[in-house]
């Protein structure tokens, strides 16, 4: 199954949510699971949004790709999202 991968920084105050496969879909939240929670819900809508204009979704790629582009990721938190429980109207 393909997968987002979701990067997980702390700020001051919080925590912010990001996926370099998802340009500018962004989440925050006060702990790891609420950024990535909030990050879930903001991907479905982002991803709803592509459907519902008619373009494609972007393809996930594996983190090792990602690393390979930007090495300081490693010293980030590294999560992943199942497209399914974010994309399932592309899905269908």
């Amino acid at each position: 199954m393909s997968s987002y991968t979701i990067v997980i920084e702390q700020g001051k105050r919080n925590y912010s949510a990001f996926s370099p496969d998802v340009p500018g879909c962004i989440a925050t939240g006060g702990t790891i699971d609420e950024a990535l929670s909030t990050m879930r819900d903001a991907l479905h809508e982002h991803l709803a949004a592509l459907v519902a204009d008619g373009e494609p979704l972007p393809e996930p790629r594996a983190v090792e790709e990602h690393f390979a582009e930007d090495p300081d990721l490693r010293e980030l938190t590294i999560a992943h999202i199942p497209v399914a429980q974010v994309a399932p109207l592309a899905l269908a």
